[in-house]
């Protein structure tokens, strides 16, 4: 590893080719590099962070088609305030005069700026035209998901999460049920002993949602898109169960007399207290178990045959034979979602486009000659616009889409 990078800021690795190689393309070379150095290098992770999520910024900003018409005026104004921008900054006595990347880009941004100012004239513009020749409409971009979920509570009362107000929702026993200022769902109280009511609440998470929740133990859960769990409001008995579908990652807080269970698609993993990542999606063909720190059982039900997994771990029940590995984890990956990024590593064009219809609430049709065991490998912000990450999907030169409303053709 090359000790440079360990004093590199975010403007560093921004004017840094290897990186923006990383970055934009996911190489083999570049990913192996960058994630050995993140490793032997863990201090500096927050400024190598930061540049990502700039470049990143900077990739999603789609190209505007100025007509011609009006091309003449939008690049005046973008260049008129660009000098503007530049004049107002006041000099300062010995400053080099070297344009660095960081500069540039402060140039980039305001012309950015101008041309979502003059936006919706050119849309206009366009649309006018557009509409005298074929009469087509241009459709809406599909918005990346957010915080949205259904509470269901013990009495069958349903809330939708991301109407309600924050503070209490409910009372169940001596548990307190609120929404948090920043959009999560908490369980408060006394917990549970043996003989208390058992009430079972489920907290549904639509497609293009996600939601956290903290358990009455004080049990931390984040669910992604497509999921459901449920569990009681008070946990009792000698255990602490709860039932999971589709996908979420634990932070279980410790309890060596109540041991933690969750059960999903074909399966149950016991723990103590740990942080790991279940993906148990009916529609996958293997259900994955990542473990971050701790250790955990996991177990097939149907056959009871069991793994003891280790930090750094993942095991991998195959829905259709039942059999269970274990192998070492892609951590990065497996925790990709809950940290806002899509990353694909020698993913199939199925399993991305399976993961787009999860997070965006789309439906995907192919055409008969798209070859979708073709693999890609790279890494979208899921904060992106759809949009935004087909044309990242189709910068491989390997795919193309056609977008009609919220329907993606996926063609050849």
């Amino acid at each position: 590893m090359s000790s440079k990078h360990n004093q590199y800021t975010k403007e560093d690795f921004m004017s840094d080719k290897f990186f923006l190689e990383y970055v934009k393309y996911a190489s083999p070379e570049s990913v192996a590099y960058w994630e050995s150095w993140v490793a032997s290098a863990p201090e500096n992770l927050a400024e190598m962070q930061a540049a990502k999520m700039e470049v990143r910024f900077l990739l999603s900003a789609k190209r505007i088609e100025i007509p011609s018409a009006i091309r003449e005026e939008v690049w005046a104004a973008i260049k008129n305030k660009c000098d503007e921008a530049h004049n107002s900054v006041p000099d300062v006595a010995n400053q080099p005069k070297i344009r660095t990347l960081w500069q540039s880009i402060g140039r980039i941004a305001v012309a950015a700026a101008i041309l979502v100012g003059i936006g919706s004239s050119i849309y206009l513009y366009q649309h006018h035209t557009e509409s005298i020749a074929n009469n087509n409409q241009v459709a809406a971009d599909v918005a990346p998901g957010g915080n949205k979920a259904m509470l269901t509570l013990a009495d069958g009362k349903k809330v939708i999460l991301d109407h309600a107000k924050n503070g209490l929702l409910a009372e169940q026993g001596s548990i307190m049920v609120n929404k948090t200022a920043d959009g999560q769902l908490t369980y408060q109280g006394d917990n549970g002993k043996n003989g208390a009511k058992v009430m079972m609440n489920k907290l549904e998470v639509p497609r293009a949602g996600q939601y956290e929740l903290t358990l009455p133990d004080g049990t931390k859960v984040w669910l992604n898109a497509a999921s459901t769990l449920i569990y009681p409001a008070v946990f009792t008995g000698n255990e602490r169960k709860v039932t999971l579908i589709g996908e979420a990652y634990f932070e279980v807080a410790k309890n060596k007399a109540l041991p933690f269970r969750v059960i999903s698609h074909n399966q149950v993993v016991e723990v103590l207290g740990t942080h790991f990542n279940i993906k148990a999606y009916t529609d996958d063909a293997v259900t994955k178990t990542t473990l971050l720190e701790g250790a955990v059982k996991v177990s097939q039900l149907r056959t009871h045959n069991s793994k003891l997994l280790q930090p750094g771990q993942q095991s991998l029940l195959q829905s259709s034979t039942y059999s269970l590995s274990v192998q070492q984890a892609d951590v990065e990956q497996a925790m990709g979602w809950k940290n806002g990024d899509f990353i694909f590593k020698k993913e199939s064009l199925t399993e991305i486009m399976k993961a787009l219809n999860r997070w965006y609430d789309i439906e995907v049709e192919y055409q008969s000659n798209v070859k979708t065991d073709q693999t890609y490998s790279g890494s979208i912000s899921r904060s992106m616009n759809l949009s935004a990450v087909l044309e990242r999907l189709e910068s491989t030169g390997q795919i193309k889409f056609k977008i009609t409303g919220k329907k993606i053709t996926v063609l050849e």
